[in-house]
């Protein structure tokens, strides 16, 4: 006889989901999109440590695109140099 662990999942109300998880990856997901981090994965660590460590998480507050010379492709905007100054 198998126990019910062992069973597969065939609809949604077989898996439990925390009730704040909806909230805390609707937030994380708007964060990238206006953030537009080059390493996503590197820059979704350094989210979820700083909201665990009780910190702001580096977050633009709106999204920007670059503005670029063809002398200096730095990629750097406002909203990054708000980003790195409050770290």
């Amino acid at each position: 006889m198998s126990s019910l662990q062992d069973e597969p999942y065939y609809c949604s109300e077989q898996i439990p989901i925390p009730p704040e998880l909806p909230d805390i990856l609707l937030q994380f997901s708007k964060a990238a999109i206006r953030t537009q981090p080059t390493d996503v994965l590197a820059w979704s660590a350094a989210y979820f440590r700083a909201l665990t460590n009780g910190e702001t998480p580096p977050v633009k507050e709106r999204l920007e695109r670059p503005v670029a010379t063809q002398k200096t492709d730095t990629g750097l905007t406002i909203g990054l140099l708000k980003i790195l100054h409050r770290q």
